[in-house]
Parts: structure tokens; sequence; C-alpha cells
């Protein structure tokens, strides 16, 4: 019989391999999720940490979710945070490689123009903080993980803060420069958005399987010809 601890271990695994060599023009290529890049569904692999290290302690996960999925899940985000790190590196060596006095303005501004504190804080969730996770002690301590997940789900919000409003706020004409600043409207919309995604995924973890039965179905005796009835 095959243990299920082994086989949710061996899909971690699987997908560590899978994307460790990926090439950066590999990683902007889009996936079966409408809209997203490789990059986009591997970073949110990070939200399965954090929500997997608190649904784990309070509905009883323990031996579905083991330390060991957990660690391989924050290799997986280190190697990404890495990854993604570079892919900020190559934005900038394109813009200047390229030529083009306008892309170059439009990243310098966004690392050193009025919103930096937002890019820096970005980079240092995205890339900077998943780097602990080079320590066996902090991949398999549950408050570091899960303080870690927190900080890169973070920086992916940055990200796309990042990329709507620097590229919005300082366009052809000097005279439409602005600073944004959010609305009551801004903040009803974001809080509002954890609002319902939380709502979901109570009612998700209420009414449907929390581990895919497609990982545990081989546990059950009618997937052995040679168990005993």
């Amino acid at each position: 019989m095959i243990d299920e601890k082994q086989a949710l271990q061996q899909e971690r695994a699987t997908l560590y391999e899978t994307v460790r060599d990926l090439s950066p023009a590999e990683w902007d290529v889009g996936s079966l999720c409408d809209g997203w890049r490789i990059r986009d569904v591997v970073a949110h692999v990070n939200l399965g940490v954090t929500l997997a290290v608190p649904a784990r302690a309070m509905f009883g996960l323990r031996d579905l979710i083991t330390l060991r999925h957990l660690e391989l899940m924050n290799k997986v985000i280190m190697a990404t945070g890495m990854l993604v790190g570079y892919a900020y590196a190559m934005e900038f060596f394109m813009a200047w490689y390229s030529g083009n006095k306008y892309e170059g303005f439009t990243f310098v501004n966004r690392a050193f123009g009025p919103y930096a504190w937002a890019y820096w804080i970005m980079v240092s969730c995205n890339v900077i903080s998943p780097q602990i996770f080079w320590f066996k002690k902090a991949r398999r301590s549950i408050p570091i993980m899960f303080v870690v997940s927190i900080f890169v789900n973070i920086g992916m919000w940055f990200e796309r803060f990042v990329i709507t409003v620097t590229s919005l706020n300082r366009d052809f004409l000097p005279s439409s420069w602005n600073y944004f600043s959010p609305t009551f409207v801004d903040w009803a919309t974001l809080i509002g958005s954890f609002g319902l995604f939380f709502t979901l995924f109570l009612l998700f973890c209420r009414f449907l399987p929390q581990v895919a039965i497609a990982e545990v179905k081989l546990q059950t005796p009618h997937a052995h010809s040679h168990s005993a009835h």
C-alpha cells in the first residue's frame, strides 16, 4: 500500500524538481491558468504555506500536511524568490540595454522615485526574506515559515502596486504627474477582497475536502487488487 504521506511528499518534490531548472524566459511563459505566467502560478505556492500552517493546526491535518511537505514548499519559495530577484535585475538590464531613455526612466523611477519605498518593500519581501530558508532549522520552523510566507504575500501585493501605480503616476505629460493617495473606496475594496477571500476559504474548508481526494485515493482498499476485503 502506498503511504499517503509519501504520496504528498513526492508531489512537492516533483514540483520542486520541475521548476528549479527553468530559464528566465520559461518563467514568463503563459500557464494553463488564463492570464497567469508560470512564475505567477509557482509564486502563489507561497499562499499554500500561509493557509496550510494554520489549517493543519485547526483542522487536525498534521498527519497529512507534515513538516516534510512544508519544508519542500519552503524550498520552492526560496528558489522562486531568487528567480524573481534575477527577473527584477534583468528588467533593469534590458531597460538599459535597449537604449530607450523612456523605458530606462520608468525603471529608475520605480527604484529611486517617489514610490521607491514600495519598490524596496517588494524586493525585500519577495527576494530577501525567503533566503532564510537556506537554513534547515528555519525551513522546519512553523513560526518562521509562517512569518516569511506573510512577508512574501505582502511582497507579491506590492509587486502589483508597483507595476500599476508607478507606471501611471509619471505619464508622458509632466502636467499629469501626481502622487497616488488611496481613497475610501480603494481601502474598502482592499479590505473587502480580504474578507471575500477568507469567507470563501472557510466555506471551502467546511464543505469540500481540504486535501485533494486524488492525493489519497490510492490509500483506499479498492485501489489495490490484492488487498483483503
